[in-house]
């Protein structure tokens, strides 16, 4: 009885281990894929404001002085 529940307490560790490894490479993925996020955004914002005849105006305005 007491080698069966080393056994399981040896694979649950294992899988506790496995798990915590999964765990840290997704964080890093999703780091990853935040960081493109946020890159995608900031050029969105940049081409929206650039499209924007307003916008366009100004920095004519600007570039000419």
């Amino acid at each position: 009885m007491q080698t069966i529940k080393a056994g399981l307490e040896g694979k649950i560790d294992l899988v506790r281990q496995e798990m915590q490894t999964v765990k840290t490479e997704l964080e890093g993925k999703i780091a990853k894929l935040d960081q493109k996020f946020n890159f995608m955004i900031v050029l969105m914002i940049i081409a929206l404001t650039l499209m924007n005849p307003v916008a366009a105006e100004l920095i004519k305005k600007v570039l000419r002085i």
